[in-house]
């Protein structure tokens, strides 16, 4: 166990202690509760006026204090142990000294697992391309790729499943691996990167700003305790406090290098260069990521033509690639698109800072579907950028036409809403009826069976219908 796994194991033990004494505080107040209500029978009123009325209300609300305080600590004990059973399981993490051989072995398993697929289409090919429900061609094919019978069956009730698919491994399930191998291998290039890099520290006057790479961290270590104002600067530019360290600090990569140089000036007075870098129509600083995003309607087209543009528009920008994202043969109309469905699956990870595009159209073709997506990328904190139409989000112009587009959707959905409210008025002027159908009530029955005695919910249970219908009739 290495110093990392050694923390993160540190970590569940304290929110798994933590969540034994949320335990034991539920299990008192529990107990406090029994205690408080054994002394009264069940169902004992309140007697009004009476020399008991006072203790008793007295201990019936502490009695629901004591319920209540137990049923916040369990949900708190619950939800301590979820974060517990979470911990080390949002996948390789940067701040592990093993992430290179663990995303090595990890790139291995997805290579395997990407030729085994191809070696599944071959067959399946070879074989003529059998139906799910010819089991013994499947069995020829398990037997020649040396594999279980049940791991192809696998695939053989998913092609059942989905008589639309042209392979047992459909073409898009081997793009995104295929992507995600790629993805994982930049990344062992960026972590091996890392490795090269040494310990430096550098003396900014008011503080000191230091790089340490054995824990992939930038540190401001400033000399006495700081002000309110200080601490407000460095939470604007995306500073944390550790006490364990001492420091603020963030991880390490080019942003944070940025926003060190941010604070260091704005710490000395220069706001008006700070001010100016913020106000610039760029959405931030050298080394945020960029997404890009490519599509054509037909086979016969490329994407590489819009590629190349984005590719260059990016470097002119200062950003750093993170992934391109390419559907090639499908139209604009279709929602879901399996490069668009893992950038959006990406963008809601925020693996990157900004989506670049061709055009509007390249993206969508439903003024919906813009919409909502450009809502999403608002609200995720990502810049949406068009190459041709010269729009971004994150300008303020860029904002203002994201403004207009926002107001053209909701008006067509007024429009929408107007054409409703019309036909409802229509159909109720030609006579119909609107909403449920009235439930017909035997008034006399009702009225004999209150004379009887019973009360209204009775009346309406037995005659099935509503405790309001009942007492309206009568």
């Amino acid at each position: 166990m290495n110093s990392y796994e050694q923390k993160q194991e540190e970590k569940r033990d304290k929110l798994r202690a933590r969540a034994e004494k949320a335990d034991g505080r539920s299990e008192a107040s529990f107990g406090r509760f029994h205690s408080l209500t054994d002394g009264i029978p069940l169902g004992q009123p309140v007697l009004v006026g009476h020399h008991s009325e006072k203790r008793h209300r007295r201990t019936l609300q502490r009695a629901d204090d004591a319920i209540r305080k137990g049923v916040e600590e369990q949900k708190k004990s619950q939800h301590l142990r979820e974060k517990a059973n979470s911990v080390g399981s949002g996948g390789i993490s940067s701040d592990d000294p093993d992430s290179v051989v663990k995303l090595q072995r990890k790139l291995v398993k997805m290579e395997l697992q990407r030729e085994f697929w191809k070696s599944l289409n071959v067959a399946w090919r070879k074989a003529k391309k059998p139906a799910p429900d010819q089991k013994e061609a499947w069995e020829a094919m398990a037997e020649s790729l040396g594999v279980e019978l049940e791991t192809v069956n696998e695939y053989r009730m998913t092609l059942a499943r989905f008589p639309y698919y042209k392979a047992p491994v459909p073409g898009y399930a081997l793009s995104n691996l295929g992507a995600n191998i790629t993805r994982v291998r930049e990344r062992i290039a960026e972590q091996q990167a890392k490795d090269t890099e040494v310990y430096t520290e550098r003396d900014a006057g008011t503080f000191t700003v230091v790089e340490d790479p054995s824990i992939n961290r930038i540190q401001i270590v400033f000399p006495s305790k700081t002000d309110k104002e200080t601490c407000h600067v460095m939470r604007r530019w995306g500073w944390v406090f550790s006490r364990t360290n001492s420091a603020w600090q963030r991880k390490l990569n080019n942003a944070s290098r940025a926003s060190a140089q941010m604070v260091e000036k704005q710490l000395k007075g220069d706001n008006q260069t700070v001010n100016h870098i913020a106000d610039l129509d760029t959405t931030g600083f050298v080394g945020e990521e960029c997404a890009i995003y490519a599509r054509v309607s037909t086979t016969d087209q490329s994407t590489e033509p819009q590629e190349l543009d984005l590719r260059a528009y990016a470097k002119a920008r200062g950003w750093k690639l993170y992934s391109e994202y390419c559907d090639n043969g499908i139209s604009g109309t279709k929602d879901s698109r399996p490069a668009l469905n893992s950038l959006m699956n990406d963008a809601k990870k925020r693996k990157f800072d900004v989506v670049l595009v061709w055009r509007f159209d390249r993206f969508a073709r439903s003024t919906k579907h813009l919409v909502l997506a450009l809502e999403e990328f608002k609200n995720l904190g990502i810049d949406f950028v068009s190459y041709q139409e010269n729009v971004d989000t994150s300008s303020p112009l860029g904002a203002a036409i994201f403004t207009i587009i926002g107001a053209v959707a909701q008006l067509e959905r007024d429009i929408i809403a107007e054409r409703v409210k019309a036909g409802l008025r229509r159909a109720k002027t030609n006579g119909k009826r609107l909403g449920r159908p009235e439930v017909q009530l035997d008034t006399q029955k009702a009225r004999s069976m209150r004379l009887d005695g019973l009360s209204l919910r009775t009346i309406a249970k037995r005659l099935g219908v509503s405790h309001t219908k009942v007492a309206q009739m009568l």
